[in-house]
């Protein structure tokens, strides 16, 4: 925030800098530069922020913003109000809150927003009354809107009486369950509004989970909260939302700022200094055309577009787009040139000036850098997630774990997990008991920030945009199934020693672990894929969703089964998935055996034999005293298969010895010992096949009314 000497010096300077073109124009409309925009690309931000270029800030969300020079007598009474390590934000809101109960409603009426007396129902409502002029309307303190209660005739109102919020259960994983277990959507808006510090409520929300909170409950009921939301809330949300890969989305910003002018022309100049200047000027540019009047530019009436003239006589931009965006953009140059006029300037100059291509490229690389630190890594970078690691090359206590960041407290941005990535963890049964095993409050806040980063890694890795909630939930399901599956890997399924690990090793290489055991899972399904397509459910399921480019396990393995995959999660799945693929491996080898090319049977079209079919076709030579072959059956063979293999309806007890021994000795001939202990049921199964299909039959058999065995055509 500039102080009052150097908004003079500013404006006293205008007419130079008008004079300036190019490059030292674009230094000058950033100001002077000890106060230069953070985001400025001069070499006064290098300086001071060292790194930027190398993947942004480290801090999440930036610096926090100064309160204005108007509001400083607000100082001295929030440090008495807040007490010793109160966030100053949360103690100068305070102070300014009970500053304008002192004053009370005669005191404010000609303010801009003024707060309106208390209904017949006791509710406190701060509807805004907008005025365009009025010296009140500039002397009026910042936010009260926002501290005095929720907005009239809105769902959110504020209870009569309120109970003292319970103290916090121990444990995180507790936490995280008694957060799960409370209000969500509306309920949540109204409960943030109604708490006893409704700014500091919200504040302590992080840009994720305000997002997220936002876009479930829609832009109409969240003006409120959005009202209080801090500019680096604003920001980050912005982040998430506007961007598609490097492309922005300039119209999406539109809602966001709608519910910010709705708050006042303070919370617009908060909120608007807080954003990047790049993003500012493309804000500006997307809907309006700029004229500079002081360089004698003429606009141009032919449009028919209404125009609007700033108060400085300096510019006359052009309005454009709907009669919604005519009306948003108006009242943001009004309230901007309220709140500060030398931004005002310095954003309509940046918009007038800039070439689009340079804007979006500078605001995207500060965009990137900010969401580096939540984990949005670049695409290649987020590949590291899935490099192969091999269990025995983690050990625990190798002090690889994630460090929080060594920025100062003020800096430093909320990490909570969102409630989409928080159910996901509680419902992970090992990486729940892991985590529910951590005792220091501080190691649970670190151990959440990391399981965000790795989600966020893996949204990369799939390149999907991080404002979409439904892949930020899939994601979140694979980042925390992997890593508990890592970690269960590697603690041996030991809870303490899970605990040991998650203080000791980085979330990531465990998710590198569990990615690498179903890495070698989907190695062994790629060499069945051809049998596994003749192979029928569950063993063709489960092979399929193993060799996709990421493996995944089918839910036909679930009890109860179930439609679609989902990620692996525990060393059970492991075992389920290996028992289907060893029976697949055994079924492989006797077709292989008996002299079948699997490759070519599975180019042709339907109908088309299965894999069994071979193997019961030569069961039923062996019974009736043939060779082991695969063969097609005629229909004399049949007709003696029923007669010599049966007692009634039932197989005889000798046909599951002769077909036992069968199978056996031409595994044997093979040299193939690998999944013989399931050759008994394997076998058992095939003849309980043959007895449901032949048991029932009498007389002459028609081949071409059996199935589960290979019958030759027959020609009339």
């Amino acid at each position: 925030m500039r102080g009052q000497h150097d908004r003079e010096v500013v404006v006293g300077g205008e007419a130079v800098e008008r004079g300036v073109a190019g490059p030292a124009r674009r230094v000058l409309e950033r100001g002077p530069a000890r106060h230069r925009d953070p985001h400025d690309l001069g070499g006064g931000a290098a300086a001071a922020r060292p790194g930027r270029d190398l993947g942004g800030d480290l801090g999440a969300a930036g610096a926090q913003p100064v309160i204005d020079v108007q509001h400083d007598h607000a100082r001295g009474a929030g440090d008495v109000d807040r007490g010793v390590g109160e966030d100053p934000r949360v103690g100068a809101a305070r102070a300014r809150h009970a500053d304008a109960r002192r004053r009370g409603d005669g005191g404010d009426s000609g303010g801009d927003g003024a707060a309106d007396a208390e209904d017949d129902g006791g509710r406190a409502t701060t509807r805004h009354r907008r005025q365009d002029s009025g010296p009140a309307a500039h002397a009026r303190p910042a936010r009260a809107r926002q501290l005095t209660g929720c907005h009239r005739g809105s769902k959110f109102r504020r209870p009569m009486a309120r109970n003292e919020p319970p103290a916090p259960p121990p444990g995180p994983l507790s936490r995280l369950r008694r957060d799960l277990a409370g209000p969500r959507g509306y309920q949540r808006v109204d409960a943030l509004l109604s708490s006893p510090d409704p700014a500091a409520a919200v504040a302590a929300l992080s840009p994720p989970a305000l997002f997220e909170l936002v876009t479930q409950v829609g832009f109409a009921d969240c003006t409120d909260l959005i009202a209080l939301a801090t500019p680096e809330q604003i920001r980050g949300c912005l982040d998430l939302d506007l961007w598609d890969r490097d492309r922005p989305l300039v119209d999406t910003a539109q809602p966001w700022l709608a519910a910010v002018i709705e708050a006042g022309f303070e919370k617009v100049g908060e909120v608007w200094d807080g954003l990047d200047p790049e993003l500012r000027a493309l804000v500006l540019q997307r809907h309006t055309r700029i004229w500079d009047l002081s360089l004698g530019e003429e606009p141009d009436e032919s449009s028919g577009l209404p125009w609007y003239f700033t108060p400085d006589t300096f510019f006359c931009v052009e309005l454009q787009g709907d009669e919604d965006h005519v009306r948003h953009t108006r009242q943001l140059l009004e309230d901007l040139y309220r709140a500060d006029p030398v931004l005002a300037r310095h954003s309509i100059m940046a918009a007038h000036s800039e070439p689009a291509s340079e804007l979006e490229e500078t605001a995207y690389r500060w965009r990137s850098g900010r969401l580096a630190d939540l984990g949005y890594v670049d695409f290649y970078e987020a590949l590291d997630l899935f490099q192969p690691l091999e269990p025995d090359q983690v050990t625990i206590g190798e002090g690889t774990q994630e460090r929080p960041d060594l920025i100062d407290d003020e800096d430093h941005a909320p990490r909570a997990l969102p409630a989409t990535i928080a159910e996901q963890v509680v419902s992970r049964s090992f990486l729940a008991r892991a985590l529910d095993a951590v005792a220091d409050p501080a190691e649970a806040e670190r151990l959440e920030g990391a399981i965000l980063i790795v989600t966020n890694k893996v949204l990369s890795a799939a390149r999907v945009k991080p404002g979409d909630l439904d892949a930020l939930r899939r994601g979140a399901a694979y980042a925390t199934s992997t890593v508990s599956l890592g970690l269960e890997i590697v603690a041996r399924g030991d809870v303490e020693r899970a605990a040991a690990t998650l203080a000791s090793v980085s979330l990531t290489r465990l998710h590198r672990v569990g990615h690498t055991i179903a890495l070698k899972l989907a190695r062994l399904a790629r060499g069945l894929a051809a049998g596994a397509a003749l192979a029928g459910a569950p063993a063709a399921d489960v092979v399929d969703a193993l060799v996709r480019p990421r493996p995944w396990l089918s839910r036909v393995l679930d009890d109860p089964p179930g439609p679609g995959v989902r990620p692996f999660e525990s060393q059970a799945d492991l075992r389920r998935v290996a028992e289907v693929l060893s029976r697949l491996t055994l079924r492989v080898a006797i077709a292989e055996a008996l002299g079948v090319d699997l490759r070519a049977v599975a180019e042709l079209p339907e109908p088309r034999p299965a894999l069994d079919d071979h193997a019961r076709t030569a069961l039923v030579r062996v019974v009736t005293g043939g060779p082991l072959s695969s063969a097609p059956l005629t229909g004399a063979e049949l007709t003696a298969f029923r007669a010599a293999g049966f007692d009634g309806a039932a197989l005889r007890d000798d046909a599951g010895e002769r077909a036992q021994a069968a199978i056996a000795g031409l595994l044997d001939r093979q040299g193939l010992a690998a999944g013989r202990d399931a050759l008994p049921a394997l076998v058992a199964g095939w003849l309980a096949d043959l007895e449901r299909t032949f048991g029932g039959l009498t007389g002459a058999i028609d081949g071409r009314f059996v199935d589960g065995v290979l019958v030759a055509a027959t020609r009339s």
